[in-house]
């Protein structure tokens, strides 16, 4: 009653239809998912890259400090050795018109209660002495003491704090 072809083409419809609508439909869907996911990445974006670096060890987290001044064009970073590093465990080196730009920087992983005081300020202050560096910052997953802030303030020290990185880190590394 059915030749070989015809059950060949019924077979391939039953097959190949239900595949073709789920491509059109993931089209669909994918084209809503992509308008949606770009809002939900603007508004959302920032917080789930806090939570990542939340689970960074330390030494995870000046890695990532400094991958981020490598991509801000400070082409020579070195991170400094973990023991005896003399208050900076960064320092980024960047070259412009011939000038030499050196920062010591000082990264502090601490939770979101524990906050960064003025003995930070200061030692980042003699590691920017020790590696003749032109400026000095610290940098935290947290925020400042008031006395850190005014110290840091005196001494002509950057501070960033958690908002400050989430910043940097969307800017240059997203």
């Amino acid at each position: 009653m059915y030749n070989n072809l015809t059950i060949f083409t019924i077979i391939v419809i039953i097959l190949f239809i239900p595949l073709i609508c789920n491509l059109i439909l993931s089209k669909i869907s994918y084209k809503t998912n992509s308008e949606t996911s770009s809002k939900l990445n603007t508004k959302n974006q920032n917080q789930f890259l806090l939570q990542q670096i939340d689970y960074m060890s330390p030494r995870e987290f000046e890695i990532l400090i400094y991958k981020l001044y490598k991509k801000m064009g400070y082409s020579g970073t070195i991170i400094t050795s973990q023991t005896n590093d003399y208050g900076a465990d960064i320092l980024a080196i960047k070259q412009t018109e011939g000038k030499y730009e050196k920062i010591a920087i000082e990264v502090k992983y601490y939770s979101n209660t524990n906050k960064v005081g003025n003995d930070v300020v200061r030692s980042i202050v003699g590691g920017q002495k020790y590696y003749r560096a032109d400026s000095a910052t610290v940098i935290t997953t947290s925020t400042f003491t008031a006395p850190a802030i005014k110290q840091a303030q005196g001494c002509n020290v950057e501070l960033i704090d958690r908002k400050g990185l989430e910043d940097l880190l969307l800017k240059y590394m997203i």
